[in-house]
């Protein structure tokens, strides 16, 4: 598909109060939740980021390691980016377990045939990751900082982007305990 799968699994988990990637949902840590609903992606390449104390094991990633999670995530994005060796790099984040990777063939898929340099899911109001971004836009992605992601990049030049519309359910993003809740109480 020729396109680098990256998922940002670093974060601090501050709101949630504890490593909420280790939390259990439907029986299995958040992480893995998440990796098995992208396992249908036929990206070329699948890279996670994970901080020390996120760590999961996974086989089917190749795993970069972020010792500053503190500086935010276009850190782990940085990081990231400089293994991509061709093609589109899209990011999800391991907190949001109901993308699936069929769906993000798909988002590529489209990227592709509309000739769009930059991509990003959306429902609704929500703008979200998963969001893509093609090796012209690299450069501005090494420059950012901070808890900034690639979503201002995203804005500043949307008519190179595609907008792909998704149900509300696949961009849920597990911020707090009663966000993982609200999953039980539905």
């Amino acid at each position: 598909m020729n396109y680098t799968l990256i998922v940002l699994a670093s974060g601090l988990s501050r709101r949630f109060g504890s490593n909420k990637l280790l939390s259990d949902l439907y029986g299995m840590p958040l992480i893995g939740y998440t990796l098995k609903n992208l396992k249908g992606s036929h990206a070329d390449e699948k890279i996670i980021v994970f901080s020390k104390s996120n760590y999961y094991n996974t086989d089917d990633y190749k795993i970069i390691i972020n010792d500053r999670p503190d500086l935010g995530i276009s850190y782990s994005i940085r990081l990231a980016i400089d293994f991509v060796k061709n093609g589109i790099a899209v990011f999800t984040l391991a907190d949001m377990p109901f993308v699936p990777g069929f769906i993000i063939d798909d988002f590529v898929e489209k990227m592709n045939f509309n000739n769009k340099g930059l991509g990003m899911f959306f429902s609704g109001e929500l703008y979200s990751p998963p969001s893509a971004f093609s090796r012209k836009y690299f450069n501005q992605i090494m420059n950012l900082r901070g808890d900034a992601g690639g979503k201002k990049i995203i804005m500043e030049n949307k008519n190179d982007a595609l907008f792909y519309p998704v149900e509300p359910n696949v961009l849920y993003d597990i911020d707090t305990i009663e966000d993982l809740r609200k999953i039980y109480n539905k």
